[in-house]
């Protein structure tokens, strides 16, 4: 959590959310607070801090994929 509202608090600097941010963008934040990241969460093995890095970069990536979906799902609970 401490990632995802490192990087949330980053976008929100240029007037974005994160699904609006490259994922390049977006992994480049996650690894500038990995340091900090891996004290925090006392893991001794940087392996440890990076599953977590790839889970929010993946959750990036389904983002706009979700969002076509819940738009659509609306469309039809209208219909």
């Amino acid at each position: 959590m401490y990632l995802l509202k490192r990087v949330e608090s980053s976008a929100a600097l240029h007037g974005k959310t994160i699904a609006e941010m490259p994922a390049d963008w977006v992994h480049g934040q996650v690894a500038s607070h990995w340091d900090t990241a891996s004290e925090l969460l006392g893991h001794s093995d940087p392996a440890t801090t990076k599953i977590y890095t790839k889970w929010i970069v993946t959750i990036h990536q389904g983002y706009d994929a979700s969002e076509g979906w819940m738009a659509e799902f609306d469309e039809e609970a209208d219909a």
